[in-house]
């Protein structure tokens, strides 16, 4: 047996060069899977809108002339998404177009956009290892996530959405906020990496808050804590104002939001950061006790600011929901629903989410029984909160993954270097066995084994067929005109022809959401009359959910068609495409 000690990968360069190995290692495997599928479809609805408004600003649309026309028309639709990710998006598929075509350099920046914030998340991630006073947490940190490969599924070649750029910020403000002694300058740029973060998406807005906390809390200890309080508070302001007036119209600049960055947001983290730096600037003139009354005053300040400007941001990202498009529409969303809902129906994945949770919270535990760091302290709490979340919507387990995996890596290091002397094969191997992802299958082959009927199936919102480039080809040779389908298809019908759709699963477009849903499922009698309110020239059934009874779709399924529908796809042809022949009678 190997007596060799575990080596000590905390240096900023073996640090990097681990990085670059766990990257290079996953991306290799991520690439052999998955690069193949990707000429064949888009991914997710997400990617496919993702590269819709790509393909815009290459097309020439303009920087804040973000209307997307094409959708729900004829008013058009803004959604919530950062136009930073559409910009950086675009931006990579130009650059390749400079010497490929631009089909292959649409595929070269698929394959390379997630794959780029990949190296700074996984070193992010070590960093918040090495940042737990453990000997060689680096190393089985990285073992980790060198085999779960759980962690890299908003990661892989395709996923052009926002979601890997909002987890790299995340991580990148932890790598800064859990060092014992951050310089300035690594301070500013967790700073500006919770600005960006947050100008992306909102997900992540509770660990920012605890990152930013914990700069106050080094403050409020200890007055020497003040310049790097200063510069995060200072790059956090700084950066949210000019990302928010970068990527948002001046025209509303002004407007709240619950669902994105918004006035009432920025307010509040310019308020935050230059409170911040504020205190910090005369912290060395006040007492211990007066250092937390100010900092305390600061933090109610900035979520009453928050609140008050928008005070139905207190019901959540959803607050302005219609209500009708819950129960057909809303309350089917996978990436929303709860951990018991997720049970179940997929038991599998709910249980490796559970188990990883549960790790990471002895995991913290422990080492806060251990030696209880600032670093520590943050990484448990931010946990802590992240388990809270992915109980409540699935999209949110990532957190619990990308947070967790530090936290379990360090008590596997302690347990090697006691129980096993720090030998480095015994420790490499305790790792691997105790793997989140190799507890986790163990866990599930005994489920199966003791409860086989636990398990239920959940047929797909989409066949699939429906991601499929080729099912939208017959579609997309038709004149140019109004597509009604399926929420679910819409970003497709936008992103592989060159029609308009009549909604997409974007919880701003509850309104076409629930005119198409009256239209096709409603009763077939008034089909015709709502049709020619949306102003329709087709409609496209891409199977997947079965289609309410007594609806124009249940009728066309069964091969009842009214006489103001043409079929354009034969009778056993799937997906289906009908010609509107003229604007129906009312």
């Amino acid at each position: 047996m190997d007596l060799s000690p575990t080596p000590d990968l905390g240096s900023p360069r073996r640090l990097a060069l681990t990085a670059l190995a766990v990257t290079l290692v996953i991306s290799t495997v991520l690439l052999l899977r998955g690069a193949h599928a990707l000429s064949l479809g888009l991914g997710d609805s997400d990617d496919a809108m993702r590269l819709v408004l790509a393909r815009d600003l290459l097309g020439g649309r303009g920087w804040y002339d973000q209307l997307i026309t094409r959708l729900q028309p004829p008013a058009g639709a803004y959604l919530h998404w950062s136009r930073l990710v559409d910009g950086g998006l675009a931006g990579l598929m130009w650059l390749a177009g400079r010497v490929v075509s631009p089909p292959q350099a649409e595929l070269a920046a698929r394959i390379l956009w997630p794959l780029l914030w990949m190296f700074p998340a996984v070193a992010s991630a070590l960093v918040c290892a090495r940042s737990l006073p453990v000997r060689g947490a680096v190393l089985t940190t990285a073992i980790l996530m060198a085999f779960d490969y759980v962690l890299y599924r908003q990661f892989e070649p395709g996923r052009v959405d926002h979601h890997n750029v909002q987890i790299t910020m995340l991580m990148l403000a932890l790598a800064v906020a859990s060092a014992p002694r951050p310089p300035v300058w690594a301070a500013a740029l967790g700073g500006a990496a919770s600005a960006l973060g947050l100008a992306v998406g909102l997900e992540a807005l509770p660990y920012h808050a605890l990152v930013g906390a914990s700069f106050a809390v080094r403050l409020a200890a200890d007055p020497a804590g003040r310049r790097p309080a200063a510069a995060y508070g200072l790059a956090l302001a700084l950066g949210g104002l000019a990302f928010y007036g970068v990527q948002t119209p001046p025209s509303r600049w002004s407007l709240s939001a619950c669902d994105a960055i918004g006035a009432n947001l920025v307010a509040s983290l310019s308020l935050a950061g230059l409170g911040l730096a504020a205190v910090a600037g005369v912290s060395q003139r006040l007492s211990r006790t007066a250092r937390i009354a100010a900092l305390g005053g600061l933090g109610a300040t900035v979520a009453l600011a928050y609140v008050v400007l928008d005070p139905a941001c207190l019901h959540g990202p959803f607050a302005g929901l219609d209500p009708r498009v819950r129960p057909f529409w809303f309350d089917r969303i996978q990436e929303i629903e709860p951990w018991p809902k997720i049970f179940a129906a997929e038991r599998p994945i709910a249980i490796r989410s559970m188990i990883t949770l549960v790790m990471s919270l002895a995991a913290a535990l422990l080492l806060l029984a251990r030696r209880r760091t600032l670093g520590g302290v943050l990484l448990s709490t931010c946990i802590a909160a992240a388990g809270v979340a992915a109980f409540n919507a699935r999209r949110m387990e990532d957190y619990v993954y990308w947070i967790g995996m530090p936290l379990v890596g360090a008590v596997l290091a302690a347990a090697g270097e006691r129980w096993l002397r720090g030998r480095l094969v015994p420790t490499v191997a305790l790792t691997a066995a105790l793997s989140p992802i190799f507890v986790s299958m163990a866990v599930n082959a005994a489920a199966a084994a003791l409860w086989p009927r636990a398990m239920s199936y959940r047929p797909a919102a989409k066949a699939p067929a429906c991601f499929s480039a080729a099912a939208y080809a017959r579609l997309a040779a038709l004149p140019k005109g109004v597509v009604l389908a399926d929420p679910d298809v819409g970003t497709y019908i936008l992103a592989h022809t060159p029609h308009a759709a009549v909604t997409a699963p974007y919880h701003r477009l509850a309104g076409s959401i629930l005119a198409a849903h009256e239209a096709l499922e409603g009763p077939a009698a008034l089909a015709a009359d709502r049709i020619q309110r949306l102003g329709v020239a087709y409609i496209f059934d891409c199977p997947g959910r079965p289609a309410a009874p007594g609806g124009l779709l249940a009728d066309l399924r069964r091969g009842e068609i009214p006489a103001w529908l043409a079929p354009v796809t034969a009778p056993t042809e799937s997906p289906a495409t009908y010609r509107v022949r003229a604007r129906p009678a009312r």
